[in-house]
């Protein structure tokens, strides 16, 4: 797994507008830091379409502070449904 994320880190953008995170004793589905990936998904996807969060009006940026998937349990279940928790990816 770590080979497909760090060869998906090669893929997409220049040095200056990508970042590498790895949770180290994390889980496939990140339920210790799925708030913190989330967020930086966030981010990422607004710099990407040009997006400065500063410009948000309060409404949109409360939208996208709000969890956009709910709670951890229901993103293990969509990861579940989706089948990205078979084979070698587990939870705890």
């Amino acid at each position: 797994m770590l080979v497909a994320v760090k060869r998906l880190y090669e893929w997409y953008g220049s040095k200056g507008d990508r970042q590498l995170k790895l949770y180290e004793g994390d889980d496939h589905a990140l339920t210790r830091n799925a708030k913190e990936a989330e967020d930086m998904i966030v981010r990422f996807i607004a710099r990407c379409a040009g997006v400065r969060m500063t410009d948000l009006e309060p409404e949109e940026r409360k939208v996208l502070d709000d969890s956009l998937i709910g709670s951890v349990e229901e993103a293990v279940e969509v990861m579940r449904k989706g089948g990205d928790l078979e084979g070698q990816e587990r939870l705890r």
